[in-house]
């Protein structure tokens, strides 16, 4: 039975209005009356009529519905506070949102702007990120379980969510979740991967800017059948959303955008204005055998408007002209160079960080599995495998004295090995998501930077040195240099200890020291790379106009290269021109790192590590 106005549930949760309705429960705005605050209370709604099976299916659902959302540390999830149970039903207890579902927006309201609904689609693309990292499907994208608040959007609702490693609760043959924004593959009855809730994502985005569903139908079967033969129905009002919608709603599950091109498309179409011919389809169709892992969730901004840069310019923001020996050599088309001098195959289903021991002779590589892998570039030898990480590696260093490797990724634990002995310790963070870390000069410590906050720890006794320090704008990325100094880039600027250089690059940043510690690289989404020389500003670089993946100075510090999209650019470092030739890898770049003065291993969205000599 429903419960009543006034109920006060597990003594603790009184129920004051109900705010909405589903096949499986109603939600309420309650007032917790412990911490007094406003909460929203998911009832489970178990008829009489349903036998005894049917009712504990839906307790399983309904406890892998809080397990699925509070296991996904983001802001663009709702956030579970408690689950409960009294009079044998459970109850939900999450944050309350004060807003409007994207489905009551479009029917009240009509379409929505190109622009807003390409940052919603950006909002809701890094939650599902986040989602997919920690092992968890959504399978149930769409307009009504979208909330838009004043500051936020909002994915709810995961109740029929799958979590990587559970059993399956769906009945055979049963397709859960809204016809109109099933995938093709869940529609056939197939597992759900990650590009499932993409093509839902899609789907959505297609309701927000066109005012009606992708494929039409008058009942579910209907809509199935569309979708599993037809073509969507043409985008009118789409503009610059365009390729992003047919690129998502590509009924073969390989050949569907990827995350990261979904990522650049959404940044693309924020710009108003932008000729459609910059927002275009990837030429290349994916067709990978394994389905790829989001990347890295290091987006917190609310909404964010990224630049989609041209390729090729080379752009000066100081005080002088750049000399016109650079400028010539910037406008000149750089050829690449022949095809990588080897290749290391890890077996992961995308390579995620790298890191080179001080001396060259050891590559750390960090996978989308659970483990960091070691090998010997020069042999092209797999060295160790090191177990540990529960998911995707994106933090990884080596300490400067070469006995030490950490890394850090989405699970609660970042981890120490001793070297070369192999021993791993865990390091137990009081932290949100450990988006980077880095050693002291001195091999001493470890900082490991947090959702918004930074924390010291000791090598030699694996305990906190210091108290978490919250940090203005989030330490998303940091870097130390051989001096001690530390800088690092969140939503509100680039920063050199507590001095700011400059805005945020965007909200996937990546810093990076030279060898001697005098030039300081940074980029980010908005495809540019900022340069300072002893704390002052330098040239402002553009890679081809994507996303800077990844940074490396050379080890004797006279080179710099700079990864985005598929291509790796390179600039001298001192002059920083840029020099004749590009690496251009076989899939998108994710990390570079040179393991030797003219040796270059680049990490891709794919099994392999690509190295490459600089001629």
């Amino acid at each position: 039975m429903v419960a009543q106005i006034g109920r006060l549930v597990a003594g603790q949760y009184r129920l004051i209005e109900k705010i909405g309705r589903g096949g499986f429960g109603v939600v309420w705005r309650a007032h917790d009356e412990r911490l007094d605050r406003e909460v929203a209370v998911k009832e489970l709604y178990l008829p009489a009529y349903l036998a005894e099976g049917q009712r504990k299916e839906r307790r399983t659902r309904s406890l892998r519905e809080a397990r699925s959302a509070a296991r996904i540390d983001h802001r663009g999830a709702v956030t579970v506070y408690d689950v409960v149970e009294e009079d044998d039903c459970p109850f939900i207890v999450m944050e309350y949102l004060k807003g409007r579902s994207l489905e009551d927006i479009i029917k009240e309201d009509g379409p929505l702007p190109v622009e807003q609904v390409a940052e919603i689609g950006l909002q809701l693309l890094e939650v599902l990120r986040a989602a997919h990292a920690s092992g968890v499907v959504h399978r149930d994208v769409k307009p009504s379980n979208v909330i838009i608040t004043a500051k936020r959007a909002v994915l709810t609702d995961f109740g029929i969510a799958t979590i990587e490693g559970d059993t399956s609760i769906t009945q055979s043959g049963f397709v859960m979740g809204a016809p109109a924004y099933c995938s093709p593959e869940r529609a056939k009855g197939d597992r759900a991967e990650a590009p499932s809730d993409l093509w839902s994502l899609g789907a959505t985005l297609y309701y927000a800017v066109e005012g009606h569903q992708p494929f039409p139908g008058t009942n579910a079967n209907q809509v199935f059948h569309a979708i599993l033969t037809a073509p969507h129905r043409p985008c009118h009002r789409a503009g610059l959303l365009g390729p992003l919608l047919d690129g998502l709603l590509i009924k073969e599950i390989g050949q569907r955008l990827t995350a990261s091109d979904t990522a650049l498309l959404l940044a693309g179409a924020t710009q108003s204005g932008t000729p459609r011919e910059q927002v275009t389809l990837p030429s290349r169709p994916r067709r990978a055998a394994k389905l790829r892992r989001a990347r890295r969730s290091r987006y917190f901004a609310p909404i964010v408007t990224l630049a989609v840069l041209s390729a090729g310019a080379l752009f000066w923001t100081g005080r002088d002209t750049p000399p016109d020996t650079v400028r010539a050599r910037a406008e000149q088309p750089v050829p690449a160079l022949p095809e990588a001098a080897g290749k290391l195959l890890t077996g992961a289903s995308s390579v995620r960080s790298l890191a080179v021991s001080p001396d060259g002779a050891t590559l750390a590589v960090g996978t989308d599995g659970k483990s960091v892998q070691l090998w010997d570039p020069h042999a092209q030898h797999r060295l160790a495998v090191l177990k540990g990480p529960q998911y995707a590696t994106f933090g990884l260093a080596f300490s400067p004295d070469g006995k030490h490797l950490a890394a850090s990724g989405y699970d609660a634990p970042a981890f120490l090995w001793n070297l070369p002995d192999l021993d791993a310790s865990k390091l137990m963070l009081a932290l949100d998501q450990k988006n980077s870390l880095a050693f002291s000069p001195d091999s001493a410590k470890l900082t490991i930077a947090g959702n918004s906050l930074l924390s010291e720890w000791s090598v030699r006794t694996h305990k906190r040195t210091t108290t978490p320090a919250k940090t203005e704008g989030g330490p998303f990325a940091i870097a130390i240099s051989r001096q001690g100094d530390v800088a690092r880039v969140g939503v509100e600027g680039v920063y050199l200890e507590r001095r700011r250089l400059a805005e945020s690059p965007g909200v996937l940043p990546v810093v990076r020291f030279s060898p001697d510690g005098r030039w300081l690289a940074v980029g980010g989404d908005t495809g540019k790379i900022m340069l300072w020389k002893d704390g002052v500003r330098q040239k402002t670089l553009s890679g081809t106009g994507k996303t800077i993946q990844a940074i490396a100075f050379s080890p004797d510090g006279t080179m710099l290269a700079c990864a985005d999209g598929d291509t790796v650019k390179l600039w001298n470092s001192e002059g920083m021109a840029v020099l004749p030739g590009t690496v251009k890898a076989s899939a998108t770049v994710t990390a570079v790192a040179f393991w030797a003065d003219d040796r270059l291993a680049v990490a891709t969205e794919s099994e392999r590590v690509e190295l490459w000599k600089i001629p």
